[in-house]
């Protein structure tokens, strides 16, 4: 089946590397995190570089891993989707 390459589907662009895509973007974005110790709600960056605590208990809620960031396993997290109309 062709496809047109001037309207990617979004498949073709999650495949593709990321500065050969038709418009720039990069792989990381925003997110709600949600600790499992106070439910306190926290929003961070998915490839944030340094660890992240919880402002409400102090736990680590967000580890950096060199590449993408890793969430506590009795922590709970939901993207943050953008509309750009």
């Amino acid at each position: 089946m062709p496809s047109d390459l001037a309207f990617p589907t979004r498949e073709q662009i999650a495949s593709t590397y990321k500065k050969d895509r038709l418009y720039r973007e990069g792989n990381g974005f925003f997110m709600y995190v949600r600790c499992g110790g106070c439910r306190h709600t926290t929003c961070c960056y998915s490839h944030s570089q340094t660890n992240i605590s919880c402002p409400g208990c102090g736990d680590i809620i967000l580890t950096s891993s060199g590449g993408r960031a890793v969430v506590s396993p009795n922590c709970e997290f939901k993207r943050i989707v953008r509309n750009i109309d």
